[in-house]
């Protein structure tokens, strides 16, 4: 389950390991080991699924061909599965044959929905925090806010952090 995550979680952008634990993390309210992400990290590299760069002292990690497709494959799959099961309400009755799209449809629309929620949830907790921040010392609040949107600026810019 975590190779899928780490798959899914790469497939939105590049990202070094210790992102993606925070965004594990964060989707799944349950952050992962680094003792469990970075040999799984290795294994998917060696099997050629990702790419890795050298950035200073960061390695950062990118989905390869193999692994976008086999993302692909893995949600066809999963497509497939549940195709099937709808078939097998059909035949019993349970589901008439001209749901069956509208179903499958369904529950891919909610498994993405789902993860546009953890997401929504997690900048609500953002929020959250910078609130708590800005009550406790507004002054040292918004300096913070202002160097991240400069190094936001600067990441859309092209620009890395020793130019910034």
């Amino acid at each position: 389950m975590l190779k899928l995550l780490i798959l899914k979680e790469l497939e939105s952008g590049e990202a070094t390991g210790y992102e993606l634990i925070d965004r594990i993390g964060r989707i799944t309210s349950k952050k992962p080991s680094p003792g469990s992400v970075y040999p799984l990290l290795g294994e998917l590299n060696d099997k050629g699924f990702l790419e890795v760069s050298i950035q200073g002292n960061k390695k950062i990690y990118s989905l390869s061909r193999k692994g976008e497709r086999a993302l692909e494959e893995l949600k066809e799959r999963e497509r497939r599965l549940i195709l099937d099961k709808m078939r097998f309400l059909m035949e019993t009755g349970i589901l008439s044959g001209e749901s069956i799209d509208e179903a499958v449809n369904f529950v891919m629309k909610r498994r993405e929905k789902r993860w546009e929620l953890f997401r929504i949830k997690n900048w609500f907790r953002l929020q959250e925090a910078l609130l708590k921040a800005y009550r406790k010392s507004p002054e040292e609040t918004e300096k913070i806010i202002e160097d991240a949107i400069r190094m936001f600026e600067a990441i859309e810019g092209g620009k890395r952090d020793e130019d910034v």
